[in-house]
C-alpha cells in the first residue's frame, strides 16, 4: 500500500521563434500542424526600416501584419520584435535572449529556419541547437506563380507541408564561470582589465570573494584569487581561442575574440 500525499503537474508551453521574410503559409500552415500557444516573430519593422528599400520594406510590412494577424486569428499570443535581420550579432543575440527567456518560464521552444534566408537559418539553428530546442525546416508543396498568390501564401505554397525536425547537434557548453566572464566581456564592449573581470566575478560567485581586512592578508587572498581566475577561467578561455591578453603597461587588458563573442552572444540573457 502507498499513500499520494501530493502531485505536481508540470504544464509544457509551446513557443515557436520565426525569423520572417516574404512568407506567409510556410509559418502558419506550419503552427496549425505543430500547435503552440505564443509566437515571436522577428522581422525588420520601423527602428530598421532605412536598412532596406522602401519598396522591399513595404512588402516586409505587408508579410509581418498577415502573419501577426492570422496567428492571432487562430488564437495564438503574439510579440513582434524588430530586428536587423541581415545583421548575424544582431539576429544571434535576439534569437538567443529569446530562447533564454522562454525555456526560463518553462516553455518548450521550437524554431522555424524556413520564413528567412540561409544565413538567418544558420544563425537560428546555432542558437537552437546551443540551447537544445526543436529546430525544424517546413518543406513547401511549392512556390508562387503570380502576384496574387505571392501575398496570398508568401513566396513559399504551403497547403499541407511536410516539416523535417532538424537532429539535434549537441554543442559542449563552458562552464558557468567562463560563460559568465565571456558575457562580461561582450557587455564591456569586448575588453576589460583582468581586476574588472575579478570584480565582477566577485559579485557573482561565493569562492572569488575576498572578505579579509588585514592588509597583508588581503595581498595574499587577492593573489590567490588572482591565481584561481587565471587557472579556472583565463587559460581555459585563451586556449580556446575565445579571448587574448593583451600586456597594458602593468596590468593586462582581456580582449574578446571574434569566436569568443560568438559564444557571448548565444549566451544572451542567461545573466
Amino acid at each position: 500500500m502507498f499513500t499520494i500525499t501530493s502531485i505536481t503537474m508540470k504544464i509544457l508551453r509551446v513557443v515557436h521563434i520565426i525569423p520572417l521574410g516574404f512568407e506567409r503559409s510556410i509559418v502558419t500552415r506550419a503552427i496549425r500542424k505543430i500547435g503552440g500557444e505564443k509566437v515571436h516573430i522577428l522581422s525588420i519593422g520601423p527602428e530598421n526600416a532605412r536598412l532596406r528599400d522602401p519598396d522591399l520594406y513595404k512588402k516586409q510590412q505587408y508579410f509581418t501584419y498577415a502573419v501577426i494577424n492570422d496567428l492571432r486569428k487562430m488564437g495564438y499570443e503574439v510579440e513582434f520584435h524588430d530586428v536587423d535581420l541581415f545583421n548575424f550579432e544582431s539576429a544571434l543575440s535576439k534569437i538567443s535572449e529569446l530562447i533564454v527567456q522562454e525555456k526560463t518560464r518553462g516553455a518548450r521552444v521550437y524554431i522555424n529556419i524556413s520564413a528567412f534566408g540561409r544565413l538567418i537559418a544558420v544563425v537560428a539553428s546555432l542558437a537552437g541547437w546551443y540551447h537544445d530546442c526543436t529546430v525544424y525546416y517546413v518543406e513547401p508543396d511549392r512556390y508562387y506563380e503570380n502576384e496574387e498568390e505571392f501575398f496570398k501564401y508568401g513566396r513559399s505554397v504551403c497547403i499541407d507541408p511536410e516539416i523535417i525536425e532538424l537532429p539535434k547537434i549537441e554543442i559542449a557548453k563552458l562552464s558557468e564561470e567562463e560563460r559568465f566572464t565571456l558575457s562580461f566581456l561582450i557587455n564591456k564592449g569586448g575588453q576589460a582589465k583582468t581586476d574588472e573581470i575579478l570584480k565582477a566575478l566577485e559579485k557573482k560567485f561565493q569562492e572569488f570573494k575576498i572578505e579579509c581586512k588585514d592588509r597583508s592578508e588581503y595581498r595574499r587572498e587577492y593573489q590567490k584569487v588572482i591565481n584561481k581566475l587565471n587557472r579556472r577561467i583565463l587559460d581555459k578561455l585563451e586556449s580556446k581561442k575565445y579571448i587574448e591578453r593583451i600586456k597594458a603597461g602593468r596590468y593586462n587588458r582581456i580582449d574578446l575574440t571574434d569566436e569568443g563573442k560568438i559564444i557571448a552572444l548565444l549566451e544572451r540573457g542567461t545573466f
